[in-house]
């Protein structure tokens, strides 16, 4: 019995995954030396093309994180632009109610003033009607 021998995995009452019995049965296990040189380049490789691809993940996900950024930045400005619009659009309603108002309550002043000229001008020419029609009666 070698040194090595001893190493063999543990056995415990959890069930192991298949990822961890592939790398107990392929990786680990060795006989000599030799065959722990031939592992230990195995497991570089693993470690290299494990490391690729979480590499190449971790790149991708910075990609859609920044694209992801940009577009929320951009919506973020969009809405911004449309409540300044909306602030706008609400501002000049305001002055277009005030203006209709402030019209109305000319026009109501004008009515009013006009009502007024009007019965003192009808006043006026019946006045003056009944007057000359007095005068065209000789018998009076």
């Amino acid at each position: 019995s070698s040194f090595f021998d001893n190493m063999s995995p543990t056995t415990t009452t959890t069930t192991p995954t298949p990822e961890e019995v592939r790398v107990t049965e392929r990786l680990v296990v060795f006989k000599d030396v030799e065959e722990l040189q031939q592992v230990n380049e195995q497991l570089r490789r693993v470690v290299r093309r494990v490391t690729a691809q979480l590499t190449e993940r971790e790149s991708a996900e910075a990609l859609e994180d920044a694209a992801t950024t940009r577009a929320f930045d951009d919506a973020l400005r969009e809405l911004e632009d449309l409540k300044a619009r909306r602030a706008r659009q609400d501002k000049m309603l305001d002055d277009v109610v005030k203006q209709r108002d402030s019209y109305k309550a000319q026009c109501g002043h004008l009515r009013a003033m006009g009502k007024a000229g009007t019965t003192t001008r009808t006043t006026t020419t019946t006045t003056t009607a009944a007057a000359a029609a007095r005068e065209r009666r000789p018998g009076e």
